[in-house]
């Protein structure tokens, strides 16, 4: 799963004779968002727990999934390329990590964000992206060995939501971490 530090929206271009200039836009999820990345370490053991204890529910007793392949999964915070092409060619988004530069750098590419996050900051929405990543825009994106990750990637990213705003999207009153005063 990739939780979006930044989602930038890659389509914004000018062509010219020699070749694109991006222009590329960023959006930045709200304050809350600043808590995933001090204390990401911390909760990773914890959410890797709650992943296996969510996979039932979440995958409706799907006897054919592996939860052994929830150890592979993994969590990072991260910028996110966003557009509305659907990467599958094995090139663009490492071409994306090259033309536009980013002080951490491009970790996974998708859809959905260029669209999302600057129709709810328009509207004043908190927002924030989970991504479960199962492929990185290769060629082979429908072949078996990217297939069985989906699922993976799909109880991963809602684990991580759910896991968030339990635990991080709280004040720590909320969260029971401080002792209330009276």
């Amino acid at each position: 799963t990739v939780i979006g530090e930044a989602i930038i929206n890659y389509e914004f271009q000018r062509i010219e004779e020699d070749g694109v200039t991006f222009r590329p836009k960023t959006f930045k999820p709200d304050k809350y968002n600043q808590n995933v990345a001090s204390t990401l370490a911390k909760w990773k053991a914890d959410w890797k727990k709650e992943m296996i204890l969510n996979t039932k529910t979440l995958l409706n007793g799907d006897t054919k999934f592996d939860i052994e392949k929830l150890n592979e999964a993994e969590i990072r915070y991260g910028v996110i390329a966003s557009g509305a092409k659907l990467l599958a060619d094995g090139k663009t988004l490492e071409y994306l990590r090259d033309n536009i530069p980013q002080e951490k750098g491009i970790i996974a590419a998708e859809m959905e964000g260029s669209g999302f996050s600057p129709a709810c900051d328009e509207y004043g929405i908190k927002w924030m992206v989970f991504r479960g990543i199962s492929d990185y825009g290769e060629k082979d994106k429908n072949q078996v060995k990217n297939k069985k990750y989906q699922k993976v990637a799909v109880v991963s990213a809602i684990t991580s939501m759910i896991f968030y705003l339990k635990k991080l999207y709280r004040t720590p009153e909320e969260r029971g971490e401080v002792e209330l005063k009276f």
